[in-house]
């Protein structure tokens, strides 16, 4: 934990306005990656006090942002002093290989086919084939 967040969250908890065994404070962070090859990755991070985010890291913008006027100061002073590029190659970059590997999952269709009879009679049987259980969800039927 870089030593900033340390006096961030002591601070919150320490000497924060609200303090009540009810009241908690949360930090998360998020990397999403897009492109064929996850070539594309943002890191997000939001802090929260009592489920209002009042602070707002985003990689790709490259800064912090403030939702209250205390934390509209704090955020200031962080990206005078910007960590977040480090974090954010740390936990993001690190586990890309990790990511790269479950996107080979794949799970094998269950695939039914039945007869089924039309309600007015008239009409000869039908066959209905359905897929179930299979992942990524995209798929392509063919009836041969």
């Amino acid at each position: 934990m870089r030593i900033q967040n340390f006096y961030f969250y002591m601070f919150l908890s320490l000497f924060g306005l609200v303090s009540s065994d009810e009241d908690y404070f949360q930090s998360r962070a998020c990397c999403t990656f897009k492109g064929p090859h996850f070539e594309d990755m943002e890191y997000t991070r939001i802090i929260s006090l009592n489920k209002i985010a009042v602070l707002e890291y985003n990689h790709t913008r490259g800064s912090w942002i403030g939702f209250t006027p205390y934390t509209i100061e704090i955020a200031k002073f962080w990206n005078l002093n910007p960590f977040g590029t480090s974090e954010a190659k740390a936990l993001c970059s690190t586990n890309l290989g990790y990511i790269q590997i479950l996107s080979n999952v794949t799970d094998i269709p269950t695939i039914r086919v039945k007869s089924v009879k039309q309600h007015s009679g008239g009409h000869p049987a039908m066959l209905v084939c359905s897929a179930f259980n299979f992942y990524p969800k995209q798929i392509r039927m063919i009836w041969l």
